[in-house]
């Protein structure tokens, strides 16, 4: 069974009841107004919401302007609705509501509005509950699942129309909200089966994993297996137990109970956005500002390679004018087209080395002004390369650059 991976993760787990983050590799971050966010009798944590001013905003859901299929899935625990409750509402077009007694999914197309509720299944406050709505656009059926029961379907006609990239959770965005506690919500932009639903209903806030070694995880980290391999697998820590268990939500197939996984990325800290890969060559490279699995291996991350020869710089050439980021290492310029400036970063690290090289030899009759960006280099800013075949190797002492 091919692995499902939702648009869009959201469990709380980060701890923040402002940013709220998204634990697919999509990273559709969301915006919390007057949350709670708590430890949450289901799993993990969970965000309350009060009923009169609690919501939960994105504005970015463009995916869900052409899907073959959706599937939306909740662990819900509503409260007592003083009139009609917005569970959510995705660009007025799929939203949910919540009267006290029946809970009423609600689809347009561009034929009308069809409705879905729990009508085989009695839902009572203050219980927690996996809910469920499936849209299949091969059979036009619109249904609810309450803890993996089917509720009636309904048949649709007409097509979905293209949503606008807008999702509200909580309140309908204009002025009716929502009591309920949230665990996890799910997107998907396909038909989900049965099993599937199966699978997220028994594995809250992930798939969790036990081992006998420490792991090390955060919540929010990029973990890999075979990562230099023609059949890699990815996964996002969603939630830390403790120091040897965790859970993961998949991002791809090929993921099994041998797996042994590396920390290669993170979602939102940058400081824990590294890796290191060690290949056939042999060669070990240190890659930087690595986020999603996708980019794992980009040639533009590394910074650093170790082989037999020694340490190998990252390098790349311009041609006009640039700014220097933290992670390159060597520079090589080409002004035959016409002199420009190379700004270097304004807070370098102490320790830190540049080289800058002519690598043509046109910087005799094209200049490249190197611009100290608030610090000197040998005491004075901007300087010029002005000989052909220029090569500077500078180092950043702590308080300016030195030729070295």
């Amino acid at each position: 069974m091919a692995v499902v991976i939702p648009k869009t993760i959201y469990n709380f787990n980060e701890n923040s009841s402002t940013t709220i983050r998204d634990y697919s590799q999509n990273n559709e971050q969301g915006t919390g107004t007057n949350l709670t966010i708590q430890a949450s009798t289901r799993n993990g944590y969970e965000c309350a919401f009060n009923g009169t001013s609690s919501r939960l905003e994105n504005t970015t859901y463009t995916y869900l302007s052409s899907v073959s299929g959706l599937t939306i899935t909740m662990g819900i625990k509503l409260g007592a609705a003083t009139g009609t409750d917005y569970i959510f509402n995705i660009a007025g077009i799929v939203d949910c509501i919540w009267d006290g007694t029946t809970l009423t999914g609600r689809l347009t197309t561009t034929s009308g509005t069809y409705s879905t509720t729990n009508d085989i299944t009695a839902i009572s406050t203050g219980t927690y509950y996996d809910i469920t709505l499936r849209f299949n656009s091969s059979t036009n059926r619109w249904r609810m699942f309450v803890d993996e029961t089917s509720q009636t379907s309904v048949a649709t006609v007409g097509s979905t129309p293209v949503l606008s990239p807008d999702l509200d959770i909580g309140w309908d965005g204009s002025g009716n909200y929502g009591l309920f506690d949230l665990n996890e919500f799910k997107i998907i932009a396909e038909t989900s089966s049965n099993e599937q639903l199966q699978a997220f209903i028994n594995e809250q806030n992930g798939v969790k994993i036990t081992t006998s070694k420490l792991h090390g995880y955060s919540v929010g980290d990029i973990i890999g297996s075979n990562i230099n391999t023609d059949y890699s697998a990815y996964a996002i820590v969603t939630f830390v137990e403790s120091t040897t268990i965790f859970r993961i939500q998949p991002l791809t197939d090929e993921i099994g109970s041998s797996s042994v996984f590396q920390r290669c990325g993170h979602l939102w800290d940058t400081t824990r956005q590294w890796i290191f890969i060690m290949d056939d060559t042999p060669q070990i490279c240190f890659y930087n500002g690595v986020s999603k699995s996708s980019e794992v291996l980009s040639a533009s991350k590394k910074v650093y390679c170790l082989n037999t020869d020694g340490i190998i710089k990252n390098s790349s050439t311009k041609t006009a004018n640039y700014t220097v980021l933290d992670t390159d290492q060597r520079i090589y310029v080409d002004s035959s087209g016409g002199a420009f400036t190379i700004t270097l970063e304004s807070s370098p690290a102490t320790d830190r080395e540049l080289e800058i090289i002519d690598s043509v030899g046109s910087c005799g009759t094209n200049a490249v002004t190197v611009a100290g960006n608030g610090n000197n280099i040998n005491g004075a800013t901007p300087q010029n390369m002005n000989a052909n075949y220029d090569s500077w190797h500078i180092v950043f002492n702590g308080t300016q650059w030195n030729l070295k």
